[in-house]
């Protein structure tokens, strides 16, 4: 089941992006439902409302001021609600326990960065090769990763790189992209994995070949990439609106 934050649904809640609580409400409905795995194409790799940073820079740059008015609880209190949305996302990506992040590359910078923890252990575990593994037609040098308590708290991570063709169309999915010494997945392994209740060891990467995601196997060109089936034109999987989902008017059956 696709779910699309559609113009209906950004008028009603009144703000582009959304905020994480309204995220952590859909995380918990999903739940509630009983939806078997929860996976994210928006990417969470800063604080919400980062850029009031500046507005709490003021705010403590005029504490004295504040305390001479018996609003010293002030700063506390914009801290406080800066951080709610994510750690409230947090608790709702930790309770459901199926929610798989994405996370992007980058390919400008001139060395890789140092990876967080919690990407690292999304890397493939389960490798072989006949020979040397084929040379990855895509060499990222960062990675966009999600803010720690978000990364930390999902069920996996998968990388969200989509690559076009000359004719401005995606055919492939990269199951297995190369970046620094590690192979990671695709947002789409993730979510195998999660719905068949498999321990990440149970995937298997055969470069060249294909992934084995415990009974299914998924083959491959010998660059590791994986053509795109198409199952028919645009809306053969019906989406709805994010609106409907917190709403809870979306049939419960459709979502488990």
């Amino acid at each position: 089941v696709i779910v699309m934050i559609d113009g209906k649904t950004i008028a009603e809640q009144g703000r582009w992006p959304l905020q994480r609580a309204t995220f952590a409400q859909a995380v918990d409905n999903l739940r509630r439902v009983g939806a078997k795995v929860i996976a994210f194409d928006v990417l969470f790799t800063e604080p919400e409302n980062p850029t009031t940073d500046d507005h709490l820079a003021f705010l403590r740059a005029r504490q004295q001021r504040l305390a001479d008015h018996g609003m010293e609880d002030l700063i506390s209190e914009a801290e406080a609600r800066e951080r709610s949305g994510d750690q409230a996302l947090a608790r709702a990506i930790r309770a459901a326990g199926n929610v798989i992040l994405p996370f992007a590359y980058t390919f400008k910078d001139r060395k890789p960065q140092a990876t967080p923890p919690y990407v690292e252990r999304a890397a493939y575990v389960s490798m072989h090769a006949n020979g040397p593994p084929p040379p990855s037609p895509l060499k990222p040098t960062g990675i966009l990763a999600p803010i720690p308590v978000l990364g930390e708290a999902a069920a996996g991570l998968g990388h969200a790189l989509v690559a076009f063709d000359v004719d401005g169309a995606p055919r492939y999915d990269y199951p297995v992209i190369d970046y620094d010494l590690d192979d990671y997945p695709s947002t789409p392994v993730k979510i195998v994995q999660t719905f068949l209740g498999l321990p990440w060891e149970a995937v298997e990467v055969k470069f060249g070949e294909g992934i084995a995601i415990g009974p299914v196997w998924m083959p491959t060109d010998p660059a590791t990439r994986t053509l795109v089936d198409y199952r028919g034109p645009t809306r053969t999987f019906p989406p709805f609106p994010f609106s409907r989902l917190l709403a809870n008017t979306i049939p419960a059956e459709l979502l488990r």
